[in-house]
């Protein structure tokens, strides 16, 4: 099998690679307690994931802690969008339950470059997103992180 005969990386395997890479940055983005912890749970959840009956719980909790701490969250946005994973709205799925209204006049934000989209809110309950990312926005205030 030549080079350009082989198969694709899973998409499983793609996030699986980044969170590797996202541990090595995590003092950097959270300092060096809270990086240490969630490197800590990360590497838990790796190792679990190299079992193919726990990889898709193990991935989901491991996207679920680097959600909770939006450095890490739009680092590893960042990287498997340069890696080609055009949909990262798995790293941006809400949590259950129902969210708080987001109030009129709130301005949103591209959670993998704040930067680049901003668009103010005309009505509570507005849903906003991302064209070039196809994520929903979030209040300016939670990007910031």
């Amino acid at each position: 099998m030549t080079e350009n005969e082989r198969e694709p990386i899973s998409l499983d395997e793609q996030y699986l690679t980044a969170i590797q890479a996202l541990k090595s940055e995590l003092r950097d983005l959270l300092g060096p307690e809270e990086g240490k912890r969630l490197n800590r749970r990360l590497g838990q959840y790796l190792r679990w994931a190299r079992s193919p009956q726990h990889r898709e719980v193990s991935l989901t909790r491991a996207l679920k802690a680097i959600g909770e701490h939006p450095p890490a969250r739009q680092r590893i946005a960042e990287m498997l969008y340069r890696e080609g994973v055009k949909d990262v709205q798995i790293v941006y799925r809400p949590l259950p339950g129902e969210p708080e209204p987001v109030p009129a006049g709130t301005v949103m934000v591209c959670p993998v470059d704040p930067n680049h989209y901003r668009r103010r809110l005309q009505f509570t309950g507005q849903r906003l997103y991302c064209p070039e990312h196809n994520v929903d926005l979030v209040p300016e205030e939670d990007a910031r992180g």
